[in-house]
């Protein structure tokens, strides 16, 4: 019961009457006591209560209120209308129970949309959604569109995706009968079942489309851009020398105009047709698995690690390595368009001269094939910066190069291939951190000489403008800074105390968890880090963020330690250790195409890992 006192009043809300009322209503229906108006369909009469029906069905409403003539007759035949549906509809207005079995189903369907009964329509696809099996699907799938249940069809939709291998061998001629919005709505879905190729779906689609071809031509072009030709013919290969290659290649060249000039694009690896809007979707990744990535940093010993490392499974408990490449650390991992790119840092520790160690390479890792492409170097050596895709370009900011601290910062075209210098910081800043949030870049913290600093800057892409909003609580560099939803959250990082250390300064680890409001320009501080993190990766996946290794300065040592903040909770747990410490690592989140991390390394072609 609910109750609620106000101006003197007290109310309360006996939360079983309305069920007591029902059954009530139920037992004079039984009865035959104070019925009156007999319903007829098929011949079949059924006793019932005006004001129950017209208070249960907008159709009933209007037609015994309105000057209609049925509002004076003792009898009203409903022609549109099974006797099954109309039984089973006056059952669900008197007990809220639906019983129906998969061949009564659809008379019930047509009885409640006729009559407007909302929430018997809805029962009847929470069943039909429930019913679901392979030997099913399609002719649910008819009912969804005959009687336009919008849930219903998506969900059928999402089942032949997720069931689609078995679909193939045994219903694959009902699939091809489906008509367009059916067809392109499974080939737009990513999560399509990981035993069928995207070869299989080439093969699929001209099926479907010779199937019915005088009506389903006009759709060939549209039927080419759902197909992820970038998922089957890698750049730079022979697609008539390889063996599926060369029957998909010619299966493409056969049934599509462009064909051949589709595969000669594909192959010499053109960034402006991967970035072009009507090819886009091509090179998609086609999956629906998150994984975070820890890529290269330094171990204990400083030595440099090279491994590009993804969590994975089915929980998120589990590290593999998917690729390797030079030891490198200091360095970022941007994700754009399902590529992983590795940019800038710096590869020797040793070195006397810190500025002439960063570097300015990028390289960018297709992890549809497992392949590695060098591109334009940056136009400034960065190490210690940030980096972030944004608007489908990647912008490269601040950090420490020729000359020690850098202003300066640059765009990277991926169609272009090239980089070009943007609107060059307030300040000089290392040791920074960066988020997008809303198609604009926010940077806070860093150095800035001898102190870390509490700003914080936004910078708009339109304007090529950077902005100075409210300062961090607590200035820190060396942390990480990621957007989760309409918030920012700033993790981990040092301070700089005075006495010992190097020039006189020291470093303690910063366990304060701060929130930013892009809304409100406000921070939050929200709970504490379990255990001191600087230099570490840090990535998000759904609502989790994931601080990966790094350097704590209570511990005096590198770490393998992986922290797990909830950010609806505000929570902190322990996920799955690095395989072993690390720091100057960076993180991203990629889409994880099937198959990728259940190749061992011993597997990959050479040259194509280094």
């Amino acid at each position: 019961m609910a109750s609620s006192v106000g101006s003197g009043k007290y109310s309360l809300c006996n939360e079983q009457f309305p069920k007591t009322l029902q059954q009530g209503f139920q037992e004079l229906r039984e009865s035959m006591c104070l019925c009156d108006i007999q319903l007829v369909a098929e011949s079949k009469s059924f006793w019932a209560h005006r004001s129950v029906l017209a208070a249960a069905s907008p159709y009933f409403r209007v037609m015994f209120s309105s000057d209609m003539r049925e509002r004076t007759m003792e009898a009203v035949e409903l022609k549109a209308i099974p006797a099954t549906g109309l039984e089973c509809a006056l059952d669900f207005i008197y007990t809220s129970l639906l019983n129906a079995d998969f061949d009564s189903i659809e008379d019930v369907l047509l009885a409640s949309t006729h009559l407007q009964v909302t929430d018997l329509t809805d029962c009847c696809a929470q069943i039909l959604k429930e019913w679901l099996r392979v030997d099913n699907v399609f002719e649910i799938l008819s009912l969804s569109e005959r009687y336009n249940l919008t849930a219903l069809k998506s969900h059928c939709l999402a089942f032949i995706s997720q069931n689609l291998h078995t679909i193939l061998k045994t219903r694959e001629s009902s699939l091809l009968q489906v008509d367009w919005e059916c067809f392109s709505g499974v080939l737009r879905r990513d999560d399509v079942n990981p035993l069928v190729c995207e070869s299989d779906i080439l093969q699929l689609a001209m099926k479907w489309l010779n199937y019915d071809l005088g009506n389903r031509e006009p759709l060939l072009e549209q039927l080419v851009r759902q197909i992820r030709l970038g998922l089957i013919f890698p750049s730079d290969v022979d697609y008539d020398s390889e063996g599926e290659l060369c029957s998909s290649a010619q299966l493409l060249r056969e049934a599509v105009p462009q064909g051949g000039e589709y595969l000669r694009v594909l192959c010499k690896e053109d960034g402006r047709f991967q970035t072009d809007s009507s090819f886009h979707n091509w090179f998609k990744i086609r999956s629906t698995r998150k994984g975070v990535l820890a890529t290269c940093g330094k171990t204990t010993g400083s030595l440099e690690c090279g491994e590009i490392m993804v969590l994975t499974g089915k929980c998120m408990d589990s590290w593999e390595t998917i690729s390797r490449r030079k030891g490198m650390y200091n360095h970022c991992t941007v994700v754009l368009d399902d590529f992983l790119y590795l940019i800038g840092g710096q590869n020797s520790w040793f070195n006397d001269n810190h500025e002439e160690e960063a570097v300015a390479s990028v390289w960018r890792f297709d992890p549809r094939f497992r392949r590695w492409t060098e591109l334009a170097d940056m136009n400034v050596r960065r190490r210690r910066f940030h980096c972030s895709a944004l608007g489908g370009r990647i912008y490269a900011v601040g950090g420490r190069g020729e000359g020690g601290l850098l202003l300066s910062a640059e765009r990277y075209s991926p169609a272009q291939d090239s980089w070009t210098h943007i609107r060059s910081l307030p300040r000089p800043l290392s040791s920074h951190a960066g988020a997008v949030h809303q198609d604009q870049l926010y940077i806070c913290g860093g150095s800035s000489g001898e102190v870390f600093s509490d700003a914080l800057f936004r910078y708009s892409p339109d304007q090529d403008e950077w902005t100075s909003l409210a300062p961090l609580h607590h200035a820190r560099g060396f942390h990480s800074m990621t957007a989760v939803r309409d918030k920012i959250y700033v993790i981990g990082g040092v301070v700089i105390g005075g006495g010992g250390g190097r020039a006189g300064r020291s470093y303690s680890d910063l366990l304060v968890t701060e929130c930013y409001s892009p809304c409100t320009d406000q921070w939050t501080e929200l709970s504490p880090l379990p255990a001191g993190h600087s230099q570490h990766g840090a990535s998000a996946v759904g609502h989790t963020i994931y601080i990966l290794g790094g350097f704590s300065w209570t511990a005096e040592g590198f770490l393998s330690t992986v922290h797990l903040y909830d950010t609806w909770a505000d929570t902190w747990d322990t996920g799955p250790a690095l395989p072993r410490p690390l720091v100057g690592l960076s993180s991203a989140t990629l889409t994880v195409p099937h198959g990728l991390c259940r190749v061992h390394n011993d597997d990959v072609t050479p040259g194509l890992m280094e």
